[in-house]
């Protein structure tokens, strides 16, 4: 349970820090930006879990993995979007 909640804290932080390293023109809401950091913080665990180990709570590897699971699914994310703007 306290690495779920940590997740979601990763979440929150991971979603600030893939906008700020994704900038660009459009502007994203900033609950989408947080939901899309929290889905990319799990992301990112499911995928540290799969070639290295378990994380375990909040540490710096949760919060690299995180950042790297948010800037993938905010990339998904604005791929999707101007895919059906056009």
């Amino acid at each position: 349970m306290v690495e779920i909640l940590a997740l979601v804290v990763v979440g929150v932080i991971t979603g600030w820090i893939a906008q700020l390293i994704l900038l660009s023109e459009e502007n994203v809401h900033p609950w989408v930006t947080l939901g899309l950091g929290i889905a990319g913080s799990f992301m990112g665990a499911a995928i540290y879990h799969i070639f290295v180990k378990d994380i375990e709570g909040f540490d710096g590897t949760s919060l690299s993995a995180g950042i790297v699971g948010a800037v993938l699914s905010l990339s998904f994310h604005r791929a999707i979007y101007k895919l059906f703007k056009q």
